[in-house]
């Protein structure tokens, strides 16, 4: 709860008022740059302890919602008793008002900063200022205005924004302070939707387009200039078409969107456009040209009253607003421009404006003045060399925009222009890609090449940079550029909570393992036998050959080049060699590349060559290809060569690889071949790799294998009696000879393999050939090397992996409809789906729920919608606890043929929906015509219609109900859409202890047309289905008969005898038939009766015309005093 600090005109705290102490209301309202009417308003109970410092020119203080402590004055004070309840209205203005009453006689500042304009501007004022992060600098030229008028052009000139603020000390002292900044708010994401968290959208368009305007300049040699001696064309670059002599130009698309049709053509509205400080006819065209592209559209106003509950917002936010209920929806992004709430409740609902401030009024006189003023110093005196010496040239766009992310910083770098006319840069900057820069979206705006941005950690942001000339004409846009500031991770946020819990296992792994490792005493014989097999020790000797065969190679390539002092001269990037040799008895192409890159020195540090031959004669064929590189850092050396050779007798295919470390004192060497030699009754294929030999050779006498390890992978057939048991002696075969299968079932006895004879874990895959499930009893089958199929065709069931796939046809009758379906079931990571081909429809399992696509919504328009458990939707705590029934592309029912269905919450059934159609409840007609809604009976329920908040502990807002008529019990009516006869006592009547309006008149209607209409106050029984009506009394301060002109015609002097009326008028007693029936003896009247009165009665003669009375009295008054 708010309250409001009252102080004197001396800022000495007077009393402060809250809702406990009679504060019934206020009403704040601020905008963007602009001082509304009536900023501040408020009400209290008017008591004598409160309505004593409720005077004008008191000061008031409170907290708006952002919690700053906002400064007004008192300077309109009401007070009004209604209902016997007597209010003290108090209308307050801003506190920065009192800097219109400082007048500043002159002040000329050329190329100033802000900070040094302010400076002046608040000069002998209460006032202080703070600025932020402006560096620009500009002129300002005033003579006799007010602080406050110089206040707001520095805001239009600088292009920034400001927000007034106070701050009090322990002492109550007031501190008054204006922050200047480039924008006010935020675009942090704020949508505003209709029935959402928005009521009553209110769009106010003003069309006042103009689709072409002339343009008016300076005056030279006594004559306005014009731009009717330019001429643009499209094809030359311009925007549009204007030709010499035309003295206008115009926009075909607005034409076209606005124009006006006279006789099938288009005509243009047309403009003026002036600015008496350009005299350079092109400058003036394109000066006309930007004026016209922000007069041709209308000006757009959004109002709106916003929940503001969930929501922080804040004056100048970015926003988005929708309302789709409009023939033309509303769709836009725009800034918040003003907000208006009642400081009590800050939180609670908020009207804002969004879009544009409307012009209501024409400013051009005021132009005028403005031209006047400052242009008074050129016509008066000589004026000086300024920033308007430039010229107004458009500037080039930035260049090389670099960004760089750190913490929680980014910095962003562009080169300096060199074009003198540049003032300021502007950095814009979104974390949306390829966002359009508009004005929510500046950053900062100065004269340096830099900028540093501060944002939170883990943040991808791009950003546009332009330049402004001192006229304020902007670049083109830059090169959009982006940056991410760092990530603070940690193990489980890099590697996920899975994936890091197993590094922390195998971490604990390694601990037990040591720091020593495993030693080589603890590997299995076995594998050092294999080692053993696979290496070869180099003497030095064939070091020495294979590296004499390299280096000979390099060497050649060496010869090439020219070294002077030991290094390379005659550096080339690419050297490319191509040779063609064609003689009568052999064609020889040849094709060479060598790269290599050096150092500062000229020493060569990297070396490339590529070479491949093809050479063809009469009896041969013959493809080489070689590759050398060389890395001086790494000290390789690497050679690769393959070579095929085509014979009539045969093909030879070798490839070759040598690898040496010369920076080794190991002088490491490698070396490989393979070669694929094919005959036609044989092949031969040899593999070495450091002599150790491998070789496979096919011919009509049979099969060679050569190897020091021969490895048979699949089933081996050996013919009968190809080895026989006179082949092996006695003890030869031992249990390390037997391969896979080579004993069968026949060669072993019943019972001689027993556990004993097994080992753990010798018996793997490769070693069984078939099984049945029968002999699987425990254990883990993994499916990732197997796939299991049953059935075929359309109607299966396969498992594979982490899928269980089901598919199969049944006949199924569903709501009285047969229908044979071809349905899928499918288990895979971790979810089920049912699925449906022939309709194209799936049904989705999941722990979220159940769903029509995977990821619930899908494509709106056939997503039937989910079913989500553990759902916040609806939480306002995004508690996961819920449970939410969602339909994307249609409706929900719920439905019962015999019994009910039941809503039966713990707390509240809410309605809400994003259109009015989500909201309405109907009642078919042929299941009844009424819609009943029930409430408690013990304790006199009521239905009640308030809003959003519904009891809100104790203090509901109430909204209003929509309906043609109301009806009691027993179905009488009180008519609201003009239907009864006013008998009160047959339809019901509207009852209430009195009748008030908020406005400034209440107005009581009847029938128009009819001069007998008339407003009867009556007895309770009304009309009295014309029974005889029981009139009663009005009392009043004053009655007043309209009788102005305007409603008035015919009017012509009155020429009768008024006193002759009067005296023959007949006033006499009477009593009243009502009085009479309840025994009202004491009433007595005197006065006229109307049958009887006919120059003085109604049309019906039911009732006197008072005024016509008196009027009659005033003329026989007249008539008296001429006859005395």
């Amino acid at each position: 709860m708010s309250e409001l600090f009252i102080f004197d005109q001396n800022d000495h705290l007077k009393t402060i008022i809250s809702e406990d102490t009679g504060l019934l209301q206020t009403r704040f309202r601020e905008e963007v740059n602009k001082i509304p009417d009536t900023p501040f308003q408020f009400e209290v109970e008017a008591n004598e302890g409160i309505t004593r410092y409720i005077k004008e020119e008191n000061q008031v203080v409170f907290r708006d919602q952002n919690g700053d402590y906002r400064l007004f004055t008192i300077k309109e004070i009401d007070d009004t008793t209604e209902m016997g309840v007597s209010i003290t209205t108090a209308t307050c203005s801003s506190a920065i008002m009192e800097l219109n009453e400082h007048i500043i006689e002159k002040l000329n500042l050329k190329n100033q900063s802000l900070t040094v304009a302010l400076e002046k501007v608040f000069e002998d004022t209460r006032w202080q200022f703070q600025v932020h992060s402006i560096t620009t600098v500009a002129n300002l030229d005033i003579e006799y205005q007010s602080s406050l008028e110089a206040m707001l052009m520095i805001a239009n000139i600088w292009g920034i924004e400001f927000k007034d603020t106070i701050s009090i000390d322990e002492n109550n002292k007031i501190t008054r302070n204006i922050s200047f900044q480039y924008r006010l708010g935020e675009d942090n994401g704020l949508r505003f939707e209709i029935d959402y968290n928005a009521t009553n959208v209110n769009r106010t368009i003003i069309s006042y387009p103009k689709t072409a305007l002339y343009g008016q300049g300076g005056t030279v040699d006594e004559k306005i200039i014009d731009f009717s001696n330019v001429e643009w064309k499209v094809e030359k670059g311009n925007p549009v078409d204007k030709p010499i002599g035309q003295k206008w130009v115009g926009d075909p698309h607005a034409l076209s969107e606005y124009g006006l049709d006279k006789d099938g053509i288009l005509m243009h509205r047309q403009g003026v456009f002036n600015d008496t400080e350009i005299e350079n006819p092109e400058e003036l065209l394109e000066k006309t040209w930007e004026a016209l592209i922000l007069v041709q559209q209308p000006e757009v106003n959004y109002q709106l009253n916003v929940d503001t509950a969930d929501e922080s917002i804040r004056l100048g936010d970015t926003a988005i607003c929708i309302d789709r209920n409009f023939a033309r929806p509303i769709e836009i992004q725009t800034r918040i421009i003003a907000l208006e709430y009642d400081v009590i409740s800050p939180s609670n609902t908020v009207q804002i404006e969004m879009g544009q401030f409307l012009n209501l009024y024409d400013d051009r006189i005021d132009k005028v003045i403005e031209d006047i003023d400052r242009n008074r110093e050129k016509w008066e005196s000589v004026g000086t060399i300024s920033k308007d010496s430039y010229p107004d040239n458009k500037p080039s766009p930035p260049t090389n925009v670099e960004a760089y992310g750190a913490f929680k910083t980014i910095q962003i770098y562009w080169d300096y222009t060199d074009e003198i006319y540049v003032d300021a840069y502007e950095v814009y900057g979104s974390q949306v890609k390829e966002f359009e820069p508009d004005s929510q979206h500046l950053l900062w705006k100065g004269s340096v090449s830099a900028f540093s941005h501060i944002v939170e950690t883990d943040q991808k942001w791009y950003y546009y940079v332009r330049a402004i000339n001192h006229h304020g004409t902007a670049s083109d846009w830059s090169e959009q550029t982006e940056a991410i500031t760092h990530r603070v991770i940690s193990e489980d946020i890099l590697f996920g909570e899975g994936l890091a819990e197993r590094m922390r296992e195998l971490h604990n792994i390694s601990d037990i393992i040591g720091a020593g490792g495993v030693s080589f005493e603890q590997i299995s014989q076995e594998a050092k036998n294999l080692v053993t097999q696979q290496a070869k020790q180099y003497t030095d000797s064939e070091i020495t050959q294979t590296r004499d065969e390299v280096m000979a190679n390099v060497s050649n390539l060496s010869n090439d080049l020219e070294y002077v002092e030991g290094q390379l001269v005659d550096k080339v990037n690419i050297n490319d060699v191509y040779t063609i040799s064609d003689i009568d008895n052999m064609i020889s192409n040849k094709v060479s590349l060598t790269r290599y890159e050096t150092d500062h020195e000229g020493v060569v540090q990297d070396l490339e060559q590529h070479f491949s031959l093809i050479e063809q004669n009469e009896i041969e064929i013959r493809n080489r290809v070689e590759q050398t590189i060389f890395n001086n850092e790494t000290g390789v050396l690497r050679q690769s060569i393959s070579d095929v050779q085509q014979l009539a007798e045969g093909i030879e295919t070798t490839v070759s690889s040598i690898e040496l470390d010369v920076a080794d004192n190991q002088n490491r060497l490698n070396q490989a071949e393979s070669t694929i030699s094919q005959l036609s009754n044989e092949i031969d294929l040899k593999v070495d790799v450091d002599n150790i030999v491998s070789q496979i050779n096919l011919s009509q006498e049979g099969v060679k294998i050569k190897g020091n390890l021969i490895h048979l992978d699949g089933t081996t057939l050996i013919n009968n009696g190809v080895i026989q048991n006179a082949h092996i002696a006695n003890g030869t075969i031992e249990r390390a000879k037997l391969g896979t299968a080579v004993i069968g079932t026949g060669q072993i006895e019943n019972g001689a393999i027993t556990n004993a004879k097994i080992a753990n874990a010798t018996i793997d895959s490769a070693k069984i050939a078939n099984i049945s499930a029968t002999k699987i009893t425990s254990g883990e089958l993994n499916a990732n090397n197997v796939q299991i199929m049953g059935g075929s065709g359309n109607d299966y069931t396969r498992i594979q992996g982490n899928l269980l796939e089901s598919r199969g046809k049944h006949q199924r009758t569903w709501r009285d409809t047969t229908v044979t379906h071809d349905i899928k079931l499918r288990l895979e990571n971790g979810y089920f789906r049912a699925r449906n081909d022939t309709e194209n429809w799936s049904l989705y399992f999941s722990d979220w729920g159940i769903s029509t696509y995977a990821d619930a919504y899908g494509d709106d328009k056939d997503a039937s919608g989910f079913i989500e458990f553990h759902s916040a939707e609806y939480s306002p705590t995004k508690s996961k606890s819920g449970l939410t029934l969602y339909s994307m592309a249609g409706n929900i029912g719920l439905r019962t043929d015999k019994g009910s269905i039941h809503l039966d919450p713990n707390n509240l059934v809410i309605v809400t929906g994003t259109s009015l159609r989500s909201a309405v409840i109907g009642v078919p007609d042929d299941v009844g015509q009424n819609l009943y809604l029930g409430v408690s009976g013990t304790d006199n329920g009521e239905v009640r219609v308030t809003n959003k908040l519904f009891y809100n502990n104790g203090n509901p807002s109430y909204y209003p109900i929509r309906a043609s008529s109301f009806k009691d019990p027993s179905g009488k009516t009180a008519y609201i859409n003009g239907s009864g006869g006013g008998t009160l006592s047959s339809g019901r009547y509207l009852s209430a202890g009195g009748l008030r309006t908020n406005a400034t008149n209440l107005y009581l209607g009847v029938p128009s047309g009819s001069a007998d209409g008339k407003v009867r106050v009556t007895n309770n029984n009304g009309y009295n289905s014309g029974k005889g009506i029981g009139y009663r009394p009005i009392q009043a301060s004053k009655f007043e008969t309209a009788s102005s002109i305007v409603h008035k015609t015919n009017i012509e002097e009155f020429k009768g005898n008024a006193l002759k009326v009067i005296e023959g008028l007949n006033v006499v007693n009477y009593d009243f038939k009502e009085d009479i029936e309840n025994n009202i003896l004491n009433n007595r009247q005197i006065g006229l009766i109307a049958e009887h009165s006919p120059k003085v009665a109604t049309n019906d003669f039911s009732a006197i015309d008072i005024y016509s009375l008196l009027m009659y009295c005033v003329k026989a008054i007249q008539e008296l005093n001429q006859k005395m």
